[in-house]
């Protein structure tokens, strides 16, 4: 019967004729919430500013709403919330120093908003008609937003304000969780650790040229000529089954041998709360929303080591060199793996059969930060010996005590690790995400009970109706 309906609806839209984009934007507002998470109730638990249904709901439990029913020395109240989620007891901020803190997150979380909308890859169309509502949008401070949710009867207008604040605390508890000053220490010594362990020999930079044929196969060769050749019979042929077209793409990797002789041909650390080299909450958050997490610590794939070997067999043998220094199978969690020898199975619903990786959760210890902290006090202390003997100790008590961090470690063959990074593959990582977002945390940032109404409202302004 739903089916019937759709090409109904199908039929009327191409009768419209309306032009590829305002018919795309038609087809994605009738297929947007089809499906609903299957841990939503779950997840409108964890989250409560999340919720819609909270608005008409009675608000004990959200102090902003009790605020907002007493209306008893706001402002106080305020700041108060503000101290709550940003500080400890004993370290309380006065509203004008709490509120720059604020504004600064606010923008955090505004930004997080149009992130979702970007990576659901939706129309034009449909991406102004969800952005924050013009009212609040440039509105940072919280006492602004208290006056407009005290003084609106827009259920939009309320939902995405107790939205933002969700989301402030969200970044807040990241915040409290995470080593944010530390970032670049950490991944300095994980890098240290694994170039240690792999005693890895110089590399020399190689380039591959990457095509996506008629079959919609990625195919590779290091040769430019060859490639441009296979790329223009690939084109025409895309061409002739009215198929997508994409350019040649040329990858780069860095193959080098490590310490047992074993080949590993690309290498890549990263940070989940760093992106382009700046700090970005965007990916950690959506994680935590679409997983439906309770605590940023959750996340156990903060740092993330990926590797690329030649093929199945040498990722066995990487495997087994890895653990001969990070600890073996006592530190290894998580084991997740799509190897031949494991039993070949899809990793998930988005995952291509021809798409196989091994990855598992590492204890890793690590320096404690500190150590860099207490080493720049003892340079500036010089020729004070009570300090010096008292930062020592600590010095050494820091040292004594490492920090324990979960490290995320991925093994792929080449041809995986290239239908991950090429456009226009059936496992291409942004499509991956599109997919992710549009089934989960698309949903539960911008629920059917709020936003259905908006889209079928701008349905009805594509079809003149």
């Amino acid at each position: 019967m739903k089916s019937h309906h759709l090409s109904e609806r199908l039929s009327a839209y191409l009768a419209a004729n309306l032009d590829v984009d305002k018919l795309h934007s038609l087809i994605l507002i009738d297929s947007l919430y089809d499906e609903l998470p299957k841990d939503l109730a779950i997840f409108r638990q964890r989250f409560a500013h999340l919720d819609p249904r909270i608005i008409k709901k009675n608000p004990n439990g959200i102090m902003f709403l009790n605020i907002c029913e007493n209306q008893y020395n706001v402002k106080k109240q305020l700041n108060a919330y503000i101290n709550m989620k940003f500080n400890f007891q004993g370290n309380c901020k006065a509203y004008e120093e709490n509120a720059e803190k604020f504004m600064k997150i606010s923008k955090i979380a505004s930004d997080f908003v149009k992130y979702i909308l970007e990576k659901a890859n939706l129309s034009t169309d449909i991406v102004d008609c969800l952005m924050e509502h013009k009212e609040i949008r440039d509105l940072h401070d919280l006492y602004d937003l208290f006056q407009v949710y005290n003084n609106t009867e827009n259920e939009r207008v309320k939902y995405e304000i107790l939205r933002r604040l969700g989301l402030i605390v969200l970044v807040s508890r990241i915040n409290r969780s995470q080593y944010i000053d530390d970032i670049d220490f950490n991944l300095d010594n994980v890098q240290k650790i694994v170039n240690s362990g792999f005693n890895l020999s110089d590399s020399v930079a190689k380039t591959c040229y990457v095509l996506i044929d008629e079959k919609n196969k990625v195919n590779c060769t290091n040769d430019f000529k060859e490639a441009e050749k296979l790329h223009l019979i690939a084109s025409n042929e895309r061409k002739k089954r009215a198929l997508k077209f994409y350019p040649l793409q040329k990858i780069t990797y860095s193959p080098s041998k490590t310490f047992q002789g074993n080949e590993i041909l690309n290498f890549k650390i990263r940070h989940k709360l760093i992106k382009d080299d700046k700090l970005n909450y965007n990916s950690f958050m959506e994680k935590m929303i679409r997983k439906s997490l309770e605590f940023p610590n959750q996340v156990h794939d903060v740092i993330g080591l990926k590797i690329v070997a030649k093929d199945e067999e040498s990722i066995v043998k990487l495997i087994s060199e890895l653990e001969s220094f990070l600890g073996g199978t006592s530190t290894r969690k998580k084991e997740k793996n799509t190897l031949n020898k494991f039993g070949k199975k899809r990793l998930s619903m988005y995952s291509s059969k021809d798409y196989f990786v091994w990855k598992a959760i590492y204890d890793i210890a690590l320096p404690n930060p500190s150590i860099n902290s207490i080493k720049t006090m003892l340079n500036l202390t010089r020729g004070n010996k009570f300090a010096w003997e008292e930062l020592l100790k600590r010095l050494e008590y820091f040292k004594e005590h490492p920090k324990d961090f979960v490290v995320e470690v991925q093994l792929q063959d080449f041809n995986s690790y290239l239908l991950s990074i090429a456009k226009g593959s059936s496992t291409y990582h942004g499509n991956l995400k599109v997919n992710q977002i549009r089934s989960n945390s698309f949903y539960k940032v911008f629920p059917k009970e709020i936003y259905d109404k908006e889209l079928l409202r701008l349905r009805g302004e594509i079809l003149g109706v």
